[in-house]
């Protein structure tokens, strides 16, 4: 299975927390998914599954009409909930009151949600899961799958292979 980040959005080129808001790929967004194209052409990918977000599903759209596989949308992996501050300039000191903010989805419930959505996307042996970036660090820093890249960030447009964790 291999996960992607969708492409580049204004708000990520501002450096804004988008959370839930349904921000589109920007220009640049758009052009960083076609050059990884040929790339995931030579995966022999079965099926995307992909956020409801418009910039995780333009990202899946784009790449599906290139390269002919299905297009699943999965609820469970849309972004996480960042509540009130959805839209604001993103901060260290914004980020400590954000987890502390009743209004913003915890990470638990997270979990929770990516756990499930991963529960429904095991019939297609190579498939491509378009998200966000809290759901990639959900997956990586839960051990819900191992990635290839180390660390738990993501680039936009940046695509790694999950490995199912290995007991003992």
């Amino acid at each position: 299975m291999y996960f992607l980040r969708h492409g580049l959005t204004d708000y990520n080129s501002r450096n804004k927390w988008m959370g839930q808001r349904d921000i589109p790929l920007n220009p640049t967004g758009v052009q960083q998914i076609h050059e990884i194209i040929p790339s995931l052409e030579i995966l022999n990918l079965e099926a995307i599954y992909t956020s409801p977000l418009s910039r995780a599903k333009q990202s899946s759209e784009i790449i599906a009409e290139n390269i002919g596989i299905p297009v699943y949308e999965v609820y469970d992996l849309r972004e996480r909930d960042l509540g009130s501050f959805e839209g604001s300039q993103k901060t260290i000191e914004k980020r400590k009151m954000m987890e502390k903010n009743t209004s913003v989805e915890s990470m638990a419930e997270v979990v929770e949600r990516v756990k499930n959505a991963f529960e429904g996307i095991g019939r297609h042996q190579c498939a491509l899961v378009v998200s966000h970036s809290a759901i990639y660090r959900c997956i990586v820093n839960c051990r819900i799958f191992v990635s290839s890249s180390p660390g738990s960030s993501i680039s936009n447009a940046e695509f790694v292979c999950l490995h199912e964790k290995r007991v003992g």
